[in-house]
């Protein structure tokens, strides 16, 4: 396991600043233009260390800022270590809650579709391993495909 990681806000949007927040590492964040939904409700130094970014009169300091917290940290490990833990748990249970959220609405919104399938004559249905193949159904094929979605451990 890497003792720091440090997230820099990039250009465009990244998936990186979940898995860097997820991880048990200490998390240097140098302070982003834009906040989504995963970071929301993390507080610095309860979740992270924030490294703030500089006015244009000051430019180069993140590098001795990132020194500073990294020093921080190797003198203060338990402090460094509770940070990472309670930042960890709150990822675990924001994931959760969103999870959980998302899954309802889904749920709800399904329960509202009027779908009803129906198949028209002279269809004959196969198995998902036979799609994209363009064959002749036959009586063994419609045999194969049921052997095919019966379980190995069946046979045994």
């Amino acid at each position: 396991m890497e003792r720091y990681k440090i997230y820099i806000e990039g250009i465009g949007w990244s998936v990186s600043k979940k898995y860097i927040l997820a991880c048990d590492s200490m998390t240097l964040l140098i302070k982003p233009e834009f906040y989504d939904y995963f970071v929301g409700g993390m507080m610095p130094m309860e979740h992270y260390w924030l490294i703030r970014a500089r006015l244009a009169l000051m430019p180069n300091n993140k590098c001795r800022d990132i020194k500073f917290a990294v020093e921080w940290g190797n003198n203060h490990t338990e402090e460094a270590q509770r940070i990472s833990g309670s930042r960890t748990k709150f990822v675990e249970e924001s994931s959760k809650l969103k999870f959980d959220c998302t899954f309802h609405l889904l749920s709800e919104y399904a329960k509202l579709l009027k779908l009803e399938v129906k198949v028209p004559r002279g269809i004959t249905e196969l198995c998902s391993e036979m799609r994209g193949f363009e064959v002749k159904v036959t009586p063994v094929m419609t045999g194969l495909c049921s052997e095919m979605m019966a379980c190995p451990a069946d046979g045994l």
